[in-house]
């Protein structure tokens, strides 16, 4: 069973979780969020593919990172609130497997989440949004991402 159907059991709801936060951005913006990170470096796509994905894409690319993650020039934010507006402006993000990855798919941000050694049927943040790649880390390609965002920009709503 999926984590958040639990929690809503739990409370007494029933049907299919889908988390979601009402945020409106002040204004939409025209780049791509990418957060590579996660709890667990085991947990973590390698950042050499990230970079490459954030080379190819046809736009703008805002890099997101905790306190403790070592990043240049990365939007670091304290409050998550203030974290999911920023995220909610966004055209586009991908991440791994994490809390933050969760957040953008709560505030409706297309998301391509990377997942290796968790299951996403348990994990995976859910929503009309969101992909989930699902396979060993070292085997997923850029290739493989680049295709299932351009899928996900292709049917995702302006």
């Amino acid at each position: 069973m999926h984590a958040a159907d639990c929690f809503l059991r739990q409370v007494g709801g029933r049907g299919l979780a889908i988390p979601r936060i009402p945020c409106q951005p002040p204004q939409p913006g025209d780049y791509a969020a990418i957060h590579p990170f996660s709890g667990s470096p085991r947990k973590n796509w390698p950042l050499d593919r990230y970079r490459e994905i954030a080379q190819r894409l046809q736009m703008p690319v805002q890099w997101c990172a905790g306190p403790e993650e070592s990043l240049h020039d990365a939007v670091r934010m304290d409050n998550l609130w203030d974290l999911a507006c920023w995220l909610a402006a966004a055209r586009l993000y991908i991440g791994n497997d994490s809390g933050i990855t969760h957040l953008a798919a709560a505030v409706g941000t297309p998301s391509v989440a990377i997942f290796g050694p968790t299951d996403p049927a348990i994990w995976a943040p859910r929503g009309d949004n969101v992909r989930v790649i699902h396979a060993p880390l070292q085997s997923i390609e850029v290739d493989q991402v680049l295709d299932v965002t351009h899928k996900l920009l292709s049917r995702a709503p302006a």
